[in-house]
């Protein structure tokens, strides 16, 4: 008799079963945290395609002189001229 009889033993089966199982469960343990992981993801691959876009408005308002700035001048200039 050896010190580990209290030690049941299983079969091939047995053991793929407990692992399908203990697999499962950790995929729905795990789930949200693989939609915010993708989520983030998504969300820094949407920044890294504005980027782009966003220096090269402010380098053509930079040349242009920055529309914005002169239409509010007009507007007020408008307004005092009335």
């Amino acid at each position: 008799m050896s010190g580990c009889d209290f030690v049941p033993e299983f079969g091939v089966r047995e053991v793929a079963m407990k692992k399908m199982i203990l697999l499962a469960i950790l995929l729905f343990a795990l789930s949200g945290c693989l939609a915010t992981a993708v989520s983030t993801a998504v969300d820094v691959g949407v920044e890294v395609v504005k980027v782009p876009f966003k220096v090269g408005g402010a380098i053509y308002d930079g040349v242009t002189g920055g529309g914005e700035d002169e239409n509010k001048n007009e507007e007020s200039d408008k307004g005092q001229k009335n």
